[in-house]
């Protein structure tokens, strides 16, 4: 399905009760989410998830990001231009809808390498690689370490008793 930044943007607004469902957007209004929409989409795109999002640079400009990923824009859309038009607090509905939103953008967007053992990285850690050093992570310490005596730790030679 084809979506449009006006669609977009009129459900945001909708969502914060600055306009209603079939209610032309005015040109500053739109003018302003139009910019909101771009530095949110940039910041997501800053945090690596990348919806492979376009510049929007008026309301019939087509939405280049998957589907499934419009709901989750319109709601943090919403949470953001509520600053700009809301008196109080937000509605706790947009938020945990933003908080949502979020949430399942990162799960299905945020590009996470995998991580790799580390070169130095001892054994009895879970390393249990061929290719890695045999070292312990206390190797060769026995002769510092204070002799126990019956699962006691004596002192030490220079130690007064």
């Amino acid at each position: 399905m084809t979506e449009y930044a006006n669609s977009v943007i009129s459900d945001a607004l909708s969502l914060i009760l600055v306009q209603g469902d079939e209610e032309p957007i005015e040109a500053t209004t739109a003018q302003l989410a139009i910019r909101v929409l771009n530095r949110m989409m940039n910041r997501l795109t800053i945090y690596g998830i990348n919806l492979g999002f376009t510049e929007v640079t008026n309301l019939k400009t087509q939405m280049t990001v998957p589907d499934a990923s419009i709901d989750s824009i319109v709601k943090m859309l919403a949470y953001y231009l509520h600053s700009f038009f809301g008196t109080g607090q937000p509605n706790p509905l947009v938020v945990a809808g933003a908080k949502d939103a979020i949430g399942d953008l990162t799960l299905g967007w945020m590009e996470i390498a995998p991580s790799e053992y580390p070169e130095n990285l001892p054994r009895g850690s879970g390393l249990d690689l061929p290719d890695y050093a045999r070292m312990h992570f206390y190797g060769d310490l026995e002769d510092t370490i204070l002799a126990e005596i019956a699962g006691y730790i004596s002192l030490e030679d220079s130690t007064n008793p």
